[in-house]
């Protein structure tokens, strides 16, 4: 965004045309890592950093999602959560049947020892798999509702805080998990703080970058999310072959490695100085942007008026007004930008490995290609900064969403020849292509628009009210996406 560009302010469809022209004097990597080039001014490098630490806490969000789901297909986990596969005991016995009533030689009793031993006798059924999903997506809106009320009281870097070392408490109830309904109430506790993540590094960055810098640290919590999912993902292909229940817990123990480097890093760094000038800490503040740029006193006094201006105009502001008038449309805007993250179909990437494996891939192969997906993620969100700065917002939303629906028409077409080799790949490399184009486009570009869509009064409000609309669908899909993708219940 330009330099003189207020986000706040801006009318939605203004925004959703315009491309980032940032890089009219300097080079889009060094502009990233260090600004525009300003003679005797700090290297906004610090800004960056700061930035890129709070956001780090996604990770932890996205590797427990990713891992969580790769769990269902290992057998340990299923032994100890699931149940017997009746039904698929029942197809090898008919096979086997088959195969004897036409050969009864010696080798037809080979064949039906090695089918006899292959047979699947547990499975996750279709309903716990949805309670483990939507369990934690419930813990999350509640803590999104909290994560609010608490940061206006105790602060950005307080609030992150507590919620790293509840996640580290309530870890323990999913590492010494005997039953379903164990492991749901842990996910459920896991899920408050980790709703807490999930709008805080976005407020962090837009309160302390400056405008020209805030697209890509905020379209860096997308990368943040296909770097947990690859690091989750990776985790799950080098732990599936323990014996025993090591295979599932060993995923969970690994999470309690995040919480002390990050508590001690957002410790370090400084609060949030428009939280502090509104918490009327004018020294606090004052320190923080000491830290932060190198003309504190000028950053003040925009803070201070801003500040003061906002107090005036959200005196007696509630949730209603998101509803009124033009406020409607932008609610209505910023509610759809993050409801089409999920309604595009990316829930299918979170099932990446249970795809993989109905779609006729092995189930090392499918471990395998789970981090292959979540890497092209990665490099997606670094390509949709040269985006972001080349087009407007509409176009890649609309684009993204057109390559999409291509991709997965594309993937419902090489369905309908099931047991064909080449089918099961073409499906397998049609979701790492949608996968690219998501990452490219819709990802991150959403959380460029949640920022930049509300107006300056409502955006503490409106922001939660969209979030809470893409945790609702969410849930809403975990319950379709399983059984879509089983074969126990009803194969769909």
């Amino acid at each position: 965004m330009a330099g003189d560009h207020q986000p706040s302010t801006t009318p939605s469809a203004e925004l959703c045309n315009r491309p980032a022209n940032v890089f009219e004097s300097s080079s889009m990597v060094s502009f990233i890592f260090f600004g525009p080039s300003h003679g005797g001014e700090r290297s906004s490098l610090i800004l960056w950093s700061r930035s890129v630490l709070l956001s780090t806490v996604v990770i932890m969000e996205s590797f427990d999602v990713v891992a969580t789901t790769g769990f269902f297909k290992l057998e340990s986990f299923q032994k100890t959560f699931g149940k017997k596969s009746g039904v698929e005991v029942s197809r090898k016995l008919d096979t086997i049947r088959g195969i004897r009533s036409i050969d009864r030689s010696s080798e037809c009793s080979e064949v039906e020892e090695i089918l006899m031993l292959s047979v699947q006798e547990y499975y996750v059924p279709a309903s716990s798999q949805s309670g483990i999903v939507n369990a934690v997506l419930c813990g999350e809106i509640i803590g999104l509702i909290l994560c609010g009320w608490v940061t206006e009281r105790a602060g950005l870097r307080w609030t992150l805080v507590c919620a790293l070392v509840a996640l580290s408490v309530f870890l323990f109830l999913l590492f010494f998990a005997k039953g379903v309904g164990m492991f749901i109430a842990g996910q459920f506790l896991s899920g408050v703080p980790l709703g807490v993540f999930q709008t805080l590094p976005v407020n962090y960055a837009q309160d302390i970058l400056p405008d020209s810098l805030k697209p890509f640290l905020t379209t860096y919590v997308n990368f943040c999310w296909a770097l947990g999912g690859l690091l989750g993902s990776a985790v799950q292909r080098a732990t599936m072959h323990i014996p025993g229940d090591w295979s599932w817990r060993l995923p969970i123990a690994l999470q309690w490695i995040w919480p002390v480097p990050l508590v001690l890093g957002i410790v370090l760094a400084p609060e949030s100085p428009v939280w502090l000038v509104r918490s009327e800490k004018e020294d606090e503040a004052m320190h923080s942007l000491h830290r932060l740029t190198p003309k504190p006193d000028e950053t003040y006094e925009v803070i201070a008026r801003t500040n003061a201006h906002e107090k005036e105009l959200t005196a007696g502001v509630q949730y209603r007004d998101c509803f009124r008038g033009i406020n409607m449309r932008r609610t209505e805007t910023t509610c759809m930008a993050w409801a089409n993250q999920m309604v595009c179909g990316s829930t299918l990437m979170y099932f990446a490995t249970s795809f993989f494996q109905e779609a006729g891939i092995s189930s090392d192969t499918a471990y395998t290609l789970t981090p292959v997906l979540y890497a092209v993620g990665c490099v997606g969100t670094f390509v949709s900064w040269f985006l972001i700065a080349c087009l407007k917002r509409r176009t890649l939303y609309l684009a993204g969403n057109f390559l999409m629906a291509v991709i997965l028409f594309g993937m419902g077409i090489v369905g309908v020849f099931p047991g064909i080799l080449a089918a099961n790949w073409a499906a397998a490399v049609s979701l790492i292509a949608f996968t690219l184009v998501y990452d490219c486009t819709i990802g991150p570009v959403c959380y460029c628009l949640v920022g930049e869509l509300p107006s300056s009064r409502l955006k503490q409000k409106t922001v939660p009210i969209a979030r809470c609309v893409y945790l609702l669908l969410s849930i809403i899909l975990n319950f379709l996406i399983p059984p879509m993708l089983g074969r126990e219940e009803g194969e769909w």
